[in-house]
């Protein structure tokens, strides 16, 4: 088992070294307000291609790291981290994804159904909090996979060449008016 899981990840990061970064953009940012509830919703525009899907199988952890900050004028409402988490699970043939946003896993048999849960956050706030005028920033970044038979370490942000996608925003947050 060992020489198959040295034999995967040697496949596996050499279609890392010859990877093409793609650009990654937050998207759709909408909020609901809910009795005295609000919950801010915002996806990440395809953080992956197909092509990754080889390296999500490496069997090593993937966290996406999302943090968001909420100002009020001058006063910081909010400053929080959210990770999603992401492991294949070569004897069931499934990715594990962890949301600490939710604080819940999912079990997804198929590459192309776990980018849109990965990529979707959602984050609830008291209304009273965040009502009115506010300044909404969230910023993604991907962390890095060491390689243990390898004894190499691979910092996965080259997927998104780099970049860090972020949203900076003012947002009226108002109950809707009948």
């Amino acid at each position: 088992f060992s020489k198959a899981l040295i034999g995967l990840v040697s496949v596996t990061l050499s279609l890392f070294s010859s990877y093409k970064g793609i650009d990654v953009n937050f998207e759709n940012l909408h909020y609901e307000v809910n009795s005295s509830k609000v919950t801010f919703k915002i996806n990440l525009t395809q953080p992956f291609t197909k092509d990754a899907e080889d390296i999500f199988k490496s069997g090593e952890k993937i966290k996406i790291f999302f943090n968001l900050q909420i100002l009020k004028g001058k006063s910081e409402i909010v400053k929080t981290e959210f990770v999603h988490s992401i492991r294949f699970n070569a004897m069931k043939q499934k990715f594990l994804l962890y949301k600490s946003e939710e604080n819940k896993y999912y079990e997804v048999e198929e590459f192309s159904k776990l980018l849109p849960l990965l990529s979707k956050l959602e984050y609830t706030e008291n209304y009273s909090e965040v009502s009115g005028n506010i300044d909404f920033k969230l910023m993604a970044h991907l962390g890095k996979i060491h390689i243990e038979p390898l004894e190499r370490e691979y910092n996965l942000m080259a997927l998104w060449n780099w970049i860090e996608p972020l949203i900076e925003t003012n947002i009226e947050v108002k109950k809707d008016e009948i």
